[in-house]
């Protein structure tokens, strides 16, 4: 992840009355509409797609198992996308695997944003032996390999969509921690900290008022950058059968049961792995606008 960490900027130094940093953009760069499409798509698809055909998320009918996209199965039902290897409808299973990786995206990426910018700040604005020992910390959470983590919480706890929203969150904490320890020791030297803490403002009054809204562009733009990346930390764990429960759909698990079937039934593992594709490069591009938007270094990008 240390690479997101790079493509996020800090703000440049520009102090004004009330703490805040403002970039000079004399122009307005094009939104990304075809990235913001996909995803209005993808939300769309994941709320009413399980409503629009009659069938459950774990129904399945061995008569019309295997059947290709388009086509009625044996069973004598017409099925949209095809169905698995236990005749479960593709189409509902995409649904239902779309509300799992969006929401997972949402909320574990919004967990490891509220844990690594506590770190961040706290360790940046304190003195240097809790930034020493909080760094360290972080040193130490950057080592573990990510999926290790996600298997050691799984074989703990019984899984679920919560142990997928905590394992993502413990493993992209450390890269807000780190980003906004980094644009916090330059905000902490600037004029407008200097004039807080003359006037008796108190640590949390100047994290709260004057830096955290400094540091929110940032928190903002990796934010968008990560869940993409969320998307395919999730898909990994569920590929691995250490996420949720066995009959719960997901993009990762319905690859994962697919792939011994990929000679004969393509779809099964094509399909799923092209919305994650989907996924992950609408929200990655949509992360790269707001890194051009709010980063004044960029501005004959915009």
């Amino acid at each position: 992840m240390n690479d997101l960490t790079n493509a996020v900027s800090p703000p440049e130094q520009a102090g004004r009355p009330g703490g805040r940093i403002r970039s000079r953009r004399p122009g307005r760069r094009v939104l990304p509409w075809l990235p913001m499409a996909v995803i209005a798509l993808l939300t769309v698809f994941a709320v009413v797609g399980p409503w629009l055909i009659p069938y459950g998320e774990s129904q399945g009918s061995l008569p019309g198992r295997l059947a290709p996209p388009f086509r009625t199965g044996g069973d004598g039902a017409f099925h949209l996308l095809g169905t698995d290897q236990l005749g479960r409808d593709i189409f509902v299973r995409l649904a239902y695997g779309a509300r799992v990786s969006l929401l997972v995206g949402v909320v574990g990426v919004a967990l490891a944003c509220l844990i690594g910018t506590m770190v961040g700040l706290l360790a940046g604005i304190l003195n240097k032996s809790v930034d020493a020992a909080l760094m360290r910390g972080t040193d130490v959470a950057l080592s573990i390999p990510g999926l290790l983590i996600a298997i050691l919480l799984a074989s703990i706890f019984t899984p679920s969509i919560v142990t997928v929203f905590v394992s993502v969150g413990l493993l992209l904490w450390p890269t807000y921690a780190r980003l906004i320890r980094g644009e916090v020791l330059v905000l902490k030297n600037s004029d407008f900290v200097a004039l807080a803490r003359v006037a008796g403002c108190s640590t949390w009054k100047i994290i709260v008022r004057h830096l955290l809204p400094n540091v929110l562009p940032s928190i903002i733009v990796l934010a968008t950058l990560q869940i993409g990346a969320a998307v395919v930390l999730e898909a990994s764990i569920s590929f691995l059968g250490v996420g949720l429960p066995p009959n719960k759909a997901s993009w990762g698990s319905m690859i994962d049961q697919g792939r011994q079937y990929m000679s004969t039934s393509w779809w099964l593992t094509a399909i799923p792995g092209l919305f994650i594709f989907l996924a992950v490069m609408s929200f990655n591009a949509l992360g790269d606008w707001a890194r051009v938007r709010f980063d004044p270094r960029l501005e004959g990008r915009r």
